[in-house]
């Protein structure tokens, strides 16, 4: 309802073009950042249309409007383009979690690799195409995924739909491993069963698969449930609210179950505390020669195999020598330091979650590997206090998280004299923005290689490799 006061809306104030709730027709041109067709109205607004490919003429019907930008939702495809074909998933057009799956697989990565190139020559100049490589293609383009976070409401279980926000019930994910899949439906069928009277209370499911099996984390967003169920299984007295969950155990048996309680108001994936209730404690995954041994909320990348052609590479472009130490930055639970420590002498990691380092000393130990120093604290505090400490690297490899470099650390990398830098991105923008920094520090963008570490999803993992001559220390 409007205030009573509100002004009169000037329809002459409002862009011109389609407004909200508008159906229109328009070309498709380009494939955008986030997997989206783009499109320009005859009236000349831009407009974004998912699910949609270059030499298409789409219907959409307009969700959001800005002065320059419009969202749409896909009607028909009235011209489609020779690339388009059939999604592998029913539910593809309403689930969110991928954005590719009508376009070839072959496509895709061509397709990746173009939008990847372009969003880095707006910041860093269209010659930067020339060294942007081929994407690396995942071995398994369908089934590759070992962890899955599915949303539970009113005890159904699925994934948001980004364009209604709401719930869209799924029995299998065809990105996720079979096994994921497994544990999956056993939850489905315990909620809409003997887990019922609990269901209310469940938010999220967080399935995780490894070499040696699988775990599953309900997450619960009440408290004082959450803390009687483990106090119950702890304990291991016999509570009537614990029936529920011991049929869960059954049902899900040889995988592993924890609790995970987290406020309603949290926007992270998990709360602070996990409880195991049953089955394996960890989980096993092996990434090239490495095996990871993890606790249930640790950071993994979610498709070994891409994950370890992308360790190898680093390796390779870095190619530190048996004798020298190399600085690794953001390691989180180590897979990267490990695949380094075999090629050196001695590698430097850094890392702020102190589950992520333990799980990467409880990994190391699992390894043999002792030559790798853990280090707990900020990236930037921590290269601070090597430099003031006389510390000095020729190379260094960094793996930051969406949001990219603190602002600090180009500096830092030239002071530690560091002459070749591995950077591992999840997100081109802030790839972006970074090689634009450390290019005022000296260092020039030798190759950039992107890993289709998501297949069937618009997300890319990108490795560039960047040098510094010693003289511009």
């Amino acid at each position: 309802m409007s205030a009573p006061n509100a002004p009169a809306i000037d329809p002459s104030a409002c862009p011109p073009g389609p407004r909200v709730g508008d159906v229109i027709e328009l070309d498709i041109h380009e494939l955008g950042h986030g997997g989206v067709g783009v499109g320009r109205h005859e009236s000349g607004l831009v407009c974004l249309v998912p699910r949609t490919l270059p030499g298409e003429r789409v219907v959409a019907t307009v969700l959001r409007r800005q002065p320059r930008l419009a969202h749409g939702q896909l009607v028909r495809v009235a011209r489609v383009a020779p690339q388009r074909v059939a999604a592998p998933c029913a539910i593809f057009a309403t689930c969110g979690g991928c954005h590719l799956q009508h376009l070839g697989y072959d496509d895709q990565l061509v397709a990746k690799r173009d939008v990847l190139a372009r969003t880095l020559g707006r910041a860093l100049g269209a010659q930067i195409a020339a060294v942007v490589e081929p994407v690396v293609a995942s071995p398994s383009s369908l089934r590759y995924r070992n962890r899955t976070l599915y949303h539970v409401e009113g005890g159904r279980i699925g994934f948001v739909d980004p364009a209604a926000a709401r719930l869209v019930e799924v029995d299998q994910c065809v990105v996720s491993e079979a096994a994921n899949v497994t544990i999956l439906r056993a939850v489905r069928a315990w909620l809409e069963g003997a887990g019922a009277p609990l269901a209310f209370a469940v938010c999220d499911v967080s399935v995780r698969t490894g070499r040696d099996g699988g775990t599953c984390v309900l997450v619960v967003n009440e408290e004082d449930l959450a803390a009687e169920l483990a106090e119950g299984f702890c304990a291991g007295v016999s509570v009537p609210r614990l029936a529920p969950l011991r049929d869960l155990v059954a049902a899900l048996a040889p995988a592993g179950l924890w609790l995970n309680h987290k406020p309603r108001q949290r926007k992270a994936t998990f709360g602070a505390a996990f409880v195991h209730v049953a089955g394996p404690p960890r989980i096993v995954e092996r990434i090239g020669p490495i095996e990871l041994d993890l606790s249930p909320g640790s950071f993994a990348q979610a498709n070994p195999a891409v994950a370890g052609l992308l360790y190898a590479r680093v390796c390779e472009v870095l190619a530190p020598a048996p004798t020298e130490a190399v600085l690794d930055l953001y390691c989180g639970s180590g897979a990267l330091a490990f695949h380094l420590a075999r090629h050196s002498a001695r590698v430097d990691a850094v890392e702020l979650n102190a589950v992520a380092l333990a799980d990467a000393r409880t990994s190391a130990a699992r390894n043999g590997i002792a030559h790798v120093v853990w280090h707990a604290g900020r990236c930037e505090d921590v290269a601070r206090d090597l430099l003031h400490g006389g510390a000095r690297y020729r190379v260094a490899s960094v793996n930051p998280p969406r949001t990219g470099l603190h602002e600090r650390l180009p500096a830092y990398f030239a002071a530690l004299g560091i002459e070749r830098l591995a950077y591992v991105s999840c997100s081109p923008p802030t790839l972006a923005r970074d090689l634009a920094r450390l290019a005022t520090h000296g260092f020039a963008v030798r190759q950039v290689t992107p890993f289709d570490m998501f297949a069937q999803t618009h997300h890319l993992e990108t490795l560039t490799l960047l040098t510094r001559q010693p003289a511009c220390a």
